[in-house]
């Protein structure tokens, strides 16, 4: 199986492989063979960096699109990602999620994860893959998250006691390998 990981705006592959290292562990037990392709995206980030992404990682960071500057890249990400098809699966967070939004319908997989996602505004196609979403309570882009779920057809939605985060819960990580269970095939 393979599952491609997005990770969110202006951080790296490196910050969405260790905010996955749970759920990538879990998972392992329970399909050991699991590829992971967790790429950069195509943008690096220089400026405007989140004060709490700089003081904990080191540069380089990196974006798939600029929301300040009327999305510019996202075409070239779209087509980066493209690249890397077939997937079986795509989790997403944050900026991610929505790139998984966009890409979704391109490579098809069998289910897409969000992860405080962000919807694209632009984007109304009403998506037929199956569709966990992971929202916490305490987010304050929630109703963003919210919006992206209604995107998909087979959409559900798990909140968890955090902010804009992967969750802190156990429970919400065996959820998530229940999910993929469950749509793998």
């Amino acid at each position: 199986m393979r599952i491609l990981g997005l990770h969110g705006f202006q951080t790296s592959s490196k910050i969405f492989t260790l905010q996955s290292n749970y759920l990538r562990r879990l998972l392992a037990k329970e399909h050991p063979n699991i590829e992971w392709i967790i790429p950069d995206a195509p943008h690096e980030s220089k400026e405007n960096i989140s004060p709490i992404v700089e003081r904990i990682f080191k540069p380089p960071f990196y974006h798939w699109y600029d929301k300040n500057n009327g999305y510019y890249g996202l075409e070239e990400s779209v087509e980066f990602l493209k690249k890397l098809g077939p997937i079986d699966g795509i989790i997403g967070f944050s900026q991610g999620a929505c790139m998984a939004q966009i890409i979704s319908t391109i490579l098809k997989p069998k289910f897409v994860i969000n992860v405080c996602g962000v919807n694209y505004p632009k984007y109304n196609t009403i998506i037929e893959i199956p569709c966990l979403n992971i929202i916490g309570t305490e987010d304050p882009i929630k109703e963003r998250s919210e919006k992206l779920a209604s995107q998909y057809i087979n959409s559900e939605i798990i909140y968890h006691s955090g902010c804009h985060t992967f969750p802190p819960e156990i429970i919400t990580y065996q959820k998530i390998v229940f999910f993929i269970k469950n749509n793998k095939i």
